[in-house]
């Protein structure tokens, strides 16, 4: 199911590949929106971009909803 939401957000531009590798790894940028509520009601609207993120780093975002940059993750479990 993570690899399916991996392409949804490449469709919809939430993961774009930079086309770059690293030691034979793809590299994306991820940029996923983040929203602050204020003590008054207010909502504010913050984008939080990560550059230079593998694969696995995203799906391991899709899964835990935390970005953690971790280059020593792989897609095998």
């Amino acid at each position: 199911m993570s690899e399916i939401i991996f392409y949804l957000m490449l469709l919809n531009g939430s993961v774009t590949p930079m086309n770059e590798t690293n030691d034979d790894r793809e590299l994306y940028v991820l940029c996923v929106d983040k929203y602050v509520f204020l003590p008054e009601g207010a909502i504010i609207k913050q984008e939080e971009c990560h550059e230079y993120v593998y694969k696995e780093e995203i799906i391991e975002f899709i899964e835990t909803a935390t970005f953690e940059y971790d280059d020593f993750l792989t897609t095998e479990k």
